[in-house]
């Protein structure tokens, strides 16, 4: 693509590949993680309009990149998925990712969304279609808390955020209530609804900096939790030799409620209590089931120690220690085998020296401000 300019369906296909599972082609220490993936976004979005499938710019409009009119080529099945993909895959990394640019959403996606929903060629058309769905609810409510911000400097008042969040929630709901039979029991379709759900929530800032509890916000901090909740529900019903094949959202997704249920359980404001928290979830029980779940794949997969679940196995043991002594100091950390809570030895070296910022792929994974959420602790 760079040097001989290359351009083909397949070649957006295989960049739509690389960057859902980026994390498990690299691994090489010191590395960075974000400015790879906006380099591997920035030349999909280049190879679409090299391809010309993202239709013609208006040539009365502004901004090019916000509305586009379909051109008059045919457009087939395969040319409509992978513009799909690529816009979902950008959006969402875009999402836990700073700096990673999404493809802007025009007609022409609209226009794909809604005739490969009508003439699919196999059950992954329908998969993809609904996952897009979903992705637009979170898309769309950002957009517009975002553009009430900007105008609010203008104009001096801004529709509360909740105002939106409420709205999009029934419709995240009234999109799930049309999955297909299906899908609508599969876990990647319940995983990506709550974190939807929880992502929605979050957008949520307090609204008064009076001395009584704001109950709207709270509400949206116990959503958050319901959300977080329900999303460990659905991941540890599946087998933990299926978490290898898990894309790189469902990484991000894990890492969000992760930290979600973590600072509700530490954070104290009037109204909020992280001891009511702790009595519904144990943060440090949920690391350590974690951490049990994903040695168990690395057994069944006879994983070598370089692998990308063994070096996270390293780093949530040594995020365990720290939480451990951060909270209560009451949590004794168990010993033993996994029925005692304790680890399944895999060889691997001591993780108290551990440190993620050492690592290209697991420093900047982390290293996301999860678990320094200004709104959940604001």
């Amino acid at each position: 693509m760079v040097a001989q300019a290359e351009k083909s369906i397949d070649l957006l296909l295989g960049l739509v590949g690389f960057m859902g599972w980026y994390h498990t082609h690299s691994a090489a220490p010191n590395g960075s993680i974000r400015q790879s993936v906006a380099f591997l976004s920035q030349m999909a979005g280049s190879l679409i309009m090299d391809l010309k499938i993202a239709g013609q710019p208006h040539p009365h409009q502004l901004f090019h990149e916000y509305v586009h009119v379909a051109s008059d080529r045919s457009y087939t099945n395969e040319t409509r998925r992978a513009f799909l993909a690529c816009w979902l895959i950008t959006s969402i990394l875009s999402t836990f990712l700073p700096r990673i640019d999404s493809i802007r959403w025009a007609t022409h996606l609209d226009r794909c969304l809604r005739e490969l929903e009508q003439e699919p060629e196999w059950e992954g058309d329908i998969s993809l279609t609904q996952l897009v769905r979903i992705q637009l609810v979170k898309e769309k409510t950002s957009l517009a808390i975002w553009y009430e911000s900007c105008m609010a400097s203008v104009e001096g008042s801004q529709t509360p955020p909740s105002y939106y969040i409420q709205t999009q929630v029934s419709q995240l709901q009234t999109v799930s209530s049309q999955w297909p039979a299906d899908l609508r029991d599969t876990s990647l379709f319940r995983l990506h609804y709550h974190a939807t759900e929880l992502a929605l929530n979050e957008l949520s800032t307090p609204e008064s900096s009076t001395s009584t509890p704001d109950t709207t916000h709270n509400k949206h901090r116990y959503a958050c939790l319901t959300a977080a909740k329900a999303w460990f529900d659905v991941f540890f019903s599946d087998p933990p030799a299926q978490y290898k094949a898990q894309s790189w959202p469902i990484v991000f997704q894990c890492v969000r409620a992760l930290g979600t249920i973590y600072h509700l359980s530490t954070l104290e404001k009037l109204g909020w209590s992280g001891d009511i928290v702790r009595t519904e979830v144990d943060a440090v029980e949920l690391l350590g089931r974690l951490i049990q779940y994903l040695e168990e794949c690395v057994q069944s997969h006879g994983l070598r120690p370089d692998d990308m679940i063994v070096r996270h196995v390293q780093l949530y043991r040594h995020m365990r220690r720290t939480w451990i002594t951060k909270m209560s100091g009451e949590v004794a950390v168990p010993q033993g085998g996994p029925q005692n809570g304790g680890s399944i030895s895999i060889g691997l070296a001591g993780a108290a020296g551990y440190n993620a910022a050492d690592d290209g792929v697991l420093g900047d994974l982390f290293d996301l401000n999860f678990f320094d959420n200004e709104w959940l602790v604001g």
